[in-house]
């Protein structure tokens, strides 16, 4: 603004902004002490060629004979009697008006309105650049009360979660441990007294308590699943399913299954959670597969719309595909746990886990035809 009034030897110069309503005076050069620089913008000689369509540099001689001297209070104030004024244009629309004033009669040449003109622009661009900070700094804002909010919910989840944590560790466990306690004390000392039948129903108590126990464990380390950080780093998650699938073998070496593990596979994430991951996947393939002469086991990877979907398959038991939804909800279960032992915890988990990687999980099987897990890590 100072730059246009000394090259164009005005009286003044002014950047006026149409702020909420208002005409601001944002841009000053050499105006006079009583200046007033925030005005209702009506009446206004900047308000007009703001709201004037027209691209060009205008020009009003002879102030004070003009309808001006009743509307716009600076002319007769300072003594007006030339205005050179030009729009300020952002996205499209007229925000402001750069002019100046002459307390004498002035015929801007070509070259001072060109000059105008190229201010103009120039204060236009930097509109741009002032408008899209104030839009970061909104964002921002935005953004950290979202993320203070985010906090606050994960600080109040985490609280709940320590109580349910100690409620199932000490109100569930303490009547299961004075249950165990009194049933082994049962057989011990009265065993000899009871008839089969009695006997029966002592082993059905004590094999309920522990898989209530059981369950409480499997419980407590799922809701730990959602507290523990997440690390990232590149996996070799080919070398953790050979080693998992090794661990599998020497728990049963008389079993013959085929483990294909493709490679070079990698992923990105928290290599403690994806062990976990895969010892849960391998473990389901290796105990749905025992009724398998042949069994087979893969872990792999494909390329699908240009995203990494890792996969363990096998060619076991299977499960009905509109049931396949309902597979990774807790204590879910599709076979008699006679059959296949299990809490029904295993693939909640790695559901857990890979949704807290941001990844997708879902399946795919056929009843006596095998299932495959498919997965995706970001």
């Amino acid at each position: 603004v100072a730059l246009c009034g000394e090259q164009l030897g005005a009286t003044c110069a002014l950047y006026n902004r149409l702020d909420d309503g208002w005409l601001d005076s944002v841009g000053r050069w050499n105006t006079p002490p009583d200046f007033v620089p925030r005005d209702r913008p009506d009446g206004h000689i900047c308000y007009d060629l703001i709201r004037d369509s027209a691209d060009a540099v205008r020009v009003i001689r002879d102030l004070s004979h003009t309808s001006y001297a009743d509307t716009d209070p600076n002319v007769l104030r300072y003594g007006l009697q030339t205005y050179v004024g030009k729009a300020v244009c952002f996205g499209g629309a007229n925000v402001g008006s750069l002019c100046v004033v002459y307390q004498e009669d002035h015929v801007p040449s070509e070259v001072e309105k060109r000059l105008l003109g190229i201010i103009a622009g120039a204060i236009g661009i930097e509109e741009k650049r002032r408008r899209a900070e104030e839009e970061i700094r909104r964002l921002n804002a935005e953004l950290e009360k979202r993320v203070e909010e985010r906090t606050a919910q994960l600080e109040a989840a985490n609280r709940d979660l320590e109580a349910f944590n100690y409620s199932v560790s000490h109100d569930l466990r303490a009547p299961l441990t004075v249950l165990e306690g009194f049933s082994r004390e049962l057989r011990e000392r009265y065993g000899d007294r009871l008839d089969e039948t009695g006997r029966d129903f002592l082993e059905r108590l004590q094999k309920a308590s522990r898989r209530m126990g059981n369950l409480i464990d499997a419980i407590l380390r799922l809701s730990t699943l959602s507290r523990s950080e997440i690390r990232r780093e590149t996996v070799d998650l080919g070398r953790k399913a050979l080693i998992v699938a090794a661990e599998l073998r020497q728990r049963e070496p008389a079993r013959r299954v085929e483990v294909v593990v493709a490679p070079n596979l990698f992923g990105v994430g928290d290599k403690r959670l994806l062990k976990v991951v895969l010892e849960n996947l391998l473990s389901n393939a290796w105990k749905y597969t025992t009724r398998q002469e042949n069994a087979l086991i893969e872990v792999g990877c494909i390329e699908k719309e240009g995203e990494k979907v890792y996969f363990v398959r096998d060619n076991g038991v299977g499960f009905p595909m509109d049931q396949a939804e309902q597979i990774f909800l807790p204590f879910r279960r599709f076979h008699d746990e006679e059959d296949f032992p299990g809490h029904g915890i295993g693939l909640a988990t790695v559901k857990r886990i890979i949704d807290r990687h941001g990844g997708r999980i879902w399946a795919e099987g056929e009843l006596d035809h095998g299932a495959t897990i498919y997965f995706t890590l970001p």
